[in-house]
C-alpha cells in the first residue's frame, strides 16, 4: 500500500489530478487553492 501521509496538500491535489487524467476524465480544470482551509481560487 502506498503511504499518502507524507504528501503536501498541493502534492495530493496534483496526484488526484494526474490520476483523473490517467483514467481518461475530460474537461478538468485545475483550481489552485489560496492556502486557506476550504478556500478555492477561481482566477
Amino acid at each position: 500500500m502506498i503511504g499518502l501521509n507524507g504528501l503536501s496538500p498541493t502534492d495530493f491535489e496534483e496526484l488526484c489530478y494526474d490520476l483523473l487524467l490517467k483514467l481518461g476524465f475530460k474537461n478538468k480544470n485545475w483550481r489552485k487553492g489560496t492556502g486557506k482551509t476550504s478556500s478555492l481560487s477561481y482566477s
